[in-house]
């Protein structure tokens, strides 16, 4: 399964960035376009829809937005 890691960067579904600054086994804190602590989650073998570990982002008016391991952004060098 694919698993968060720190120090890299993850796209959030909806919009922004966010970089791991801290992973423990049940949870990651997170800065960037949204900060805090969230609890990861892990369904079945692959995780939800086959894209590893994640964690929702609580948004106002019970909103919320997800974001995925597989979704780890690539870092461009300017060479």
């Amino acid at each position: 399964m694919i698993k968060f890691e720190q120090g890299k960067r993850y796209r959030v579904n909806g919009g922004g960035v966010v970089t791991i600054e801290r992973r423990t086994p049940c949870y990651v804190t997170v800065s960037g376009a949204f900060c805090g602590r969230y609890r990861v989650g892990a369904f079945g073998d692959k995780g939800l829809f086959g894209l590893g570990e994640s964690f929702s982002i609580r948004l106002p008016f019970g909103l919320g937005l997800f974001c995925f391991a597989a979704h780890e952004e690539e870092v461009k060098n300017n060479d």
